[in-house]
């Protein structure tokens, strides 16, 4: 059984001029730049509720795509964790699995530790960035389960064909990977109906877009900075090796994919 031992965090301040400056001259570096700044976890833990609220629905959807038992004892890896919303709905609908959630931001972490209270003892964090191929010995070689939130699409290419091929290695034969995301499209048309979809949906977004904060736009250039097609993700998570690749559930530029590997490996 994983031992679970809570860690503890001080946020240390991070001026907005300095992170900002360092998300918009250092476009290769704004992953770190934005997401390890306090002005940016207390803006999410503002909204923490909200967002919460918006992808209670998606989140739930990937636990139940999982095969296990309520009374199933297993393993699950959420890489990119952030501040865990992606690892509550497995953790309520199976109350004797554990999650190791893997994140490359301590800011992010020490907030998560707050927002993952009501799991405690059944969770642990691991420092992981997921643009290097070198992945940390406390994360176990096999765990029964990975997932993704809203994490991968903040990778170039290369890193995440690579990263669904060590997710594939990661996973016990039968254990299965579902990832969250958002992609982008080819295609004029469709970019311009999502957007007027999105637009109606929210009657806001429309002028939130044209009157971004400093910190809305930093956040909005790093989100859209490698958001690709859904086709050649898909591919890639075949060429991995896995088996019963599917898009789950799609909402516009939003999806949910995954695959399972083969309880019998090709020979």
């Amino acid at each position: 059984m994983l031992q679970i031992q809570p860690r503890h965090h001080h946020l240390q301040p991070v001026h907005l001029d300095d992170w900002w400056s360092r998300a918009m001259n250092r476009p290769d570096d704004s992953n770190a730049a934005i997401w390890k700044s306090t002005d940016i976890i207390a803006i999410r833990t503002a909204r923490a509720g909200a967002r919460e609220q918006r992808g209670a629905a998606q989140w739930e959807l990937m636990a139940q795509l999982l095969p296990f038992d309520e009374s199933d004892a297993f393993i699950f890896l959420d890489l990119g964790a952030g501040t865990g919303s992606a690892s509550h709905g497995i953790l309520k609908l199976y109350p004797h699995s554990t999650a190791i959630l893997a994140d490359f931001s301590a800011e992010m972490i020490a907030a998560g530790e707050v927002e993952m209270q009501p799991f405690a003892g059944r969770y642990r964090f691991v420092t992981f960035d997921m643009c290097t191929d070198v992945w940390p010995k406390v994360i176990p070689r096999k765990v029964d389960a990975v997932i993704t939130g809203m994490s991968i699409h903040h990778l170039p290419d290369d890193r995440k064909r690579g990263l669904f091929s060590e997710i594939f290695d990661r996973l016990r034969p039968g254990g299965w990977y579902l990832n969250y995301d958002a992609v982008d499209s080819e295609d004029a048309a469709v970019r311009d109906a999502w957007s007027r979809a999105n637009d109606r949906i929210d009657p806001l977004a429309a002028e939130q877009r044209l009157h971004r904060t400093a910190i809305e736009l930093a956040r909005h250039t790093n989100h859209m900075r490698y958001v690709i097609p859904l086709t050649p993700q898909l591919a890639w998570i075949e060429d991995a090796g896995f088996a019963g690749v599917d898009v789950y559930w799609k909402r516009l530029d939003n999806v949910i994919y995954g695959g399972m590997r083969p309880e019998e490996e090709k020979t």
